[in-house]
């Protein structure tokens, strides 16, 4: 059994990490979201945190971001934005109402998650209002979107990711069905722009995995998920002390029931699980960065370069003083005067008289660090790498075919590669020649400025002015057709397509759905459906959105923000632009919710219930006699019922 010294030695550990060299960036990150995700916007942290935190890892020298190729920027950019999206989930409203057995309808994650926590007999008891459906549901799913969100990279968890979408997309059907009412539950208007970015970043997360099959370049690496619990217990700790100030001390002497702490208590605890998830999120992206690879070059094996002979005659062995060095690492001092530390993962670094350093890892890895800044690195899977001082590089791969980038005194830089062709960048202007990888590709820069990319597939090219032309085409038959007038043409082996102009996006599916949008990316039409049913959203010449479904409902939104809805029992249910909503059910019975806080209930026999603004209800029946009850009346008796 674990024990609670080492639970909290282990967290104050990670948290230690964060002080380090290494962990500064994700720091500094943590910190920009939490303090721009809990004050003022959890959509604005995530973004501001984002860029801090890839700021740092430029400035560090840990952000190979290259702008050419443009297939290295797309895959660079294209998961930072997709993490982005996703994560708005957690930040952004994600429904018009999430309702709770106990009354409240908050609007977002955080503040639904914060109600649940301070009223956990939520937990196990149905709403009245089937959406977003049974707590326990909600949960789950918000778990397997979290968790999926850590590394969109990875296919396992984009698809953890996608089952919490789905679960909380289709929860209020899943609750109506084991109460007994077997109805397919779902209206686009509940969901708010958190939901629908949610979806954004999974597409961006898809088409990124799909990336090294057209661009022959990989997307943004994938980091390691259990050492990113470094960052878990920080984000959530500073975020809770961020929210300190806030608290009224005296809202807590005063009752430990009333409605103003249950509100100041929740408040506070849903901004922390807002700044919690922007810090997160934005950790998570500047993670990724950090371990961004690329595979444009295979290495291959090649034998290690000569590096110094050890000592291996034991010597004097201590613990280390060094505060960088984790727990357990050890040093020993060798009679050849050399100093050996030892890590607790084993690796094994020599320091030498003269300023040299020699480290391995466990997996084989080898790497010499000389004074004058110059490394030379060999790894069994990868091949050697030699970096200089100035910046030069020499790759040679395990058939022993070399790639080198020398940066020269008047600062241009010329580029070799082993497969066939030179690259001349000059210190101010066009890059000049073009280059060959592995794998056959050619990319040349011409002398219009012009940039073309030749591969097995087809040929791409982007002209001066950035517009791309050309097409490309998969062993499977999935391609993609840019064509000079700057629309784009997408069509898969399986029969889908899709096709961008200055009229908007245009999808076909094989299955016979579509969506079409106008240039602004608005839905003008479109045709769902899954196995459950079928949905269908148009817009008119005066913007006026219709839906309706293969179930019977139906309804619209018009521009100015009304509207109205029908469902296949009869019910009608309408909003005007200013606010206010009636509903009337099958049976004639008429509720209206005026934009005032007053409203009516009224059944078809002619009994009536009249709510006004301060709170008195007047109740007439079909015979003409009429009660009134002022707010103090009412009280009263909700008194004497609870007693």
């Amino acid at each position: 059994m674990i024990s609670i010294e080492k639970i909290i030695q282990s967290l104050g550990n990670r948290i230690k990490w964060l002080f380090t060299k290494e962990g500064i960036p994700f720091l500094i990150t943590i910190l920009a979201g939490i303090i721009f995700g809990s004050i003022f916007n959890g959509a604005l942290g995530i973004i501001i945190a984002t860029i801090f935190g890839l700021a740092i890892l430029k400035l560090l020298n840990r952000l190979p971001v290259k702008f050419s190729p443009w297939q290295s920027l797309v895959s660079f950019i294209m998961p930072v934005i997709a993490r982005i999206c996703f994560f708005m989930v957690f930040l952004l409203p994600v429904a018009d109402f999430l309702a709770l057995p106990t009354g409240q309808t908050p609007d977002t994650i955080p503040n639904y998650l914060s109600v649940v926590l301070l009223k956990p007999e939520n937990l196990f008891s149905r709403p009245d209002i089937v959406f977003p459906g049974f707590v326990i549901l909600v949960i789950a799913s918000i778990v397997l979107m979290f968790w999926g969100g850590m590394n969109l990279s990875r296919k396992r968890n984009l698809i953890l990711a996608l089952s919490g979408l789905l679960l909380f997309t289709l929860s209020p059907t899943i609750t109506s069905i084991l109460g007994g009412d077997f109805r397919f539950r779902f209206s686009i208007d509940v969901f708010s722009a958190g939901y629908l970015f949610a979806w954004i970043g999974l597409l961006l997360a898809a088409l990124n995995m799909a990336l090294p099959r057209f661009l022959k370049q990989q997307p943004a690496g994938a980091y390691n998920q259990g050492a990113f619990l470094n960052v878990i217990p920080a984000a959530l700790a500073i975020g809770f002390v961020s929210q300190l100030n806030t608290i009224d001390l005296s809202g807590y002497v005063q009752s430990f029931t009333s409605f103003g702490f249950f509100e100041h208590t929740h408040h506070f605890i849903g901004a922390v699980f807002t700044g919690g998830a922007a810090a997160t999120g934005a950790a998570v992206i500047v993670n990724d960065a950090d371990t961004f690879t690329t595979s444009e070059i295979p290495y291959q094996y090649q034998p290690p370069p000569p590096l110094p002979e050890l000592s291996l005659e034991p010597g004097d062995e201590s613990g280390t003083t060094d505060s960088d060095d984790p727990p357990g690492t050890t040093i020993q001092h060798n009679p050849d005067g050399t100093i050996t530390k030892t890590l607790p993962d084993g690796t094994v670094g020599t320091l030498y008289s003269d300023g040299t350093q020699y480290v391995e890892t466990p997996d084989g890895a080898k790497g010499v660090f000389y004074p004058d800044g110059t490394t030379k690195t060999w790894d069994p899977e990868e091949g050697s790498e030699i970096h200089y001082p100035n910046g030069s590089v020499e790759v040679i791969t395990k058939d022993g075919v070399k790639i080198s980038g020398t940066v020269n005194d008047d600062g241009t830089i010329d580029i070799v590669s082993g497969y066939g062709g030179s690259l001349h960048i000059p210190k101010e202007g066009f890059p000049e020649g073009s280059l060959t990888d592995s794998e056959g590709n050619v990319i040349t820069y011409n002398n219009d400025h012009s940039i073309s990319y030749q591969t097995p597939y087809g040929t791409v090219s982007i002209d001066k002015d950035g517009n791309i032309t050309g097409s490309i085409k998969d062993e499977e038959g999935n391609s993609f057709i840019f064509n000079p007038d700057g629309t784009m043409e997408i069509s898969t082996s399986d029969g889908d397509s899709l096709t961008v102009d200055a009229d908007g996006l245009k999808a076909r599916f094989a299955d016979g759905t579509f969506i079409n949008t106008d240039p602004d990316g608005n839905i003008i039409s479109c045709h769902l459906k899954d196995e459950i049913g079928s949905l269908f959203i148009d817009t008119d010449k005066n913007g006026t959105i219709n839906f309706k479904d293969d179930q019977g409902n139906s309804g619209f939104v018009n521009k100015d923000g009304s509207g109205e809805f029908k469902d296949s029992e009869g019910s009608t249910a309408t909003l005007d632009s200013e606010g206010n909503a009636t509903l009337t059910n099958a049976e004639g019975i008429t509720w209206t919710a005026k934009n005032d806080g007053s409203g009516t209930i009224e059944d078809k026999l002619g009994n009536r219930i009249d709510l006004a603004q301060d709170g008195t209800v007047t109740i007439k029946n079909a015979d003409g006699e009429t009660a009134v009850y002022t707010p103090d009346q009412i009280n009263q008796m909700q008194l004497q019922g609870g007693s």
